[in-house]
């Protein structure tokens, strides 16, 4: 058996076929599961669109990475591949450790890839692998104290915030969505901000992070009435489409008298481009973004220096356990064979 994957991220493809990428998820996991693939597994994240597997040796995992390039080219043709356990293990490790990451060394990478091997039916093999790169990033992040002082994506908005405008209290920030990002933004309760968390459905789920910044929860059909005097509008929900286009943007700037900061946090886009185009809007999609992940970056250079150090030594860990195991199962393999 031989574990390979074929891949893309933010460093090997623009930011716009990424997001297409996303918005065929289901059909690309129904095409899996419909050609063979059938221990096959994606993990699809906003950075990377990654295809998990094995084989019963490399002549048909290379076969099978022909049959993903030709079909979906258009994706794959810019793509990384890595193949065996070794080479397989030391990828998962490096990205649960938020070393393929945007923003490096981040937390939530390791909260995505956990949610990854729990799907249901995620095969055996694949689980142990991702287990055991998931069991070490935890050691090594724990080592370091990185999710004790490493930003998130909610930190950055908000220093970006603070330089962007000159109010410094009473800031009326409106996060639409309740889904891992809004979480953060919960999480990260700030002197002077008013935060109102809106959903369209969860409004159990909009209570309970508004409780926690100490904000507001209000439906998003009500949405006209909250945006008159907000300062910033943050969207991060999981809609395949547009929830947020050009015309309700040139009304509500229609009544307004100052700017409005837009962020939009999601992959796909919430928000339609054409805003961007309305005066007195600034908008930021997640590709705006790449100065702050790069300053962040930056900032925490000498922490990556030593990360990379310790994920390149617990590889060099799992080789050796990999080459010892491996010596032991074919040592197996030939008593059987005899025995027989």
């Amino acid at each position: 058996m031989i574990f390979y994957l074929i891949g893309i991220d933010y460093k090997t493809v623009k930011f716009e076929k990424r997001e297409e990428a996303g918005l065929l998820k289901k059909i690309f996991t129904q095409f899996l599961s419909s050609n063979g693939f059938c221990d096959a597994r994606l993990l699809s994240t906003c950075n990377r669109f990654e295809v998990y597997d094995f084989a019963k040796n490399r002549n048909e995992a290379f076969y099978r990475l022909d049959i993903l390039k030709k079909n979906f080219n258009y994706f794959f043709g810019n793509s990384y591949n890595f193949f065996g356990e070794k080479e397989v293990f030391k990828h998962l490790l490096n990205v649960a450790c938020g070393l393929e990451s945007q923003l490096k060394a981040e937390e939530q990478i390791l909260g995505q890839l956990i949610s990854f091997s729990n799907q249901k039916d995620f095969p055996d093999s694949l689980k142990e692998i991702v287990g055991e790169a998931i069991s070490a990033a935890r050691l090594i992040r724990a080592k370091l104290e990185l999710d004790k002082k490493i930003y998130n994506i909610a930190d950055l908005v908000l220093e970006d915030i603070a330089v962007k405008t000159t109010k410094t209290d009473g800031l009326k920030v409106i996060v639409v969505g309740t889904g891992k990002i809004a979480e953060l933004f919960a999480s990260n309760r700030r002197e002077g901000v008013q935060f109102y968390f809106l959903a369209h459905k969860n409004y159990i789920k909009a209570n309970e992070l508004a409780r926690r910044a100490g904000g507001l929860a209000v439906s998003l059909a009500k949405i006209n009435e909250v945006i008159l005097d907000a300062d910033i509008l943050i969207s991060a929900t999981s809609s395949p489409h547009y929830i947020l286009r050009a015309d309700f943007f040139k009304k509500v700037m229609a009544k307004r008298k100052k700017s409005l900061y837009v962020y939009d946090l999601a992959i796909p886009r919430d928000i339609d481009c054409e805003v961007s185009s309305i005066d007195g809007i600034i908008l930021k999609n997640m590709n705006d973004l790449t100065p702050l992940f790069e300053k962040h970056n930056q900032r925490i250079r000498k922490e990556l220096l030593i990360l990379e150090a310790l994920v390149q030594a617990e590889a060099e860990k799992y080789e050796v356990f990999y080459e010892t195991n491996a010596q032991d199962w074919y040592k197996a393999k030939q008593l059987s064979a005899s025995a027989s």
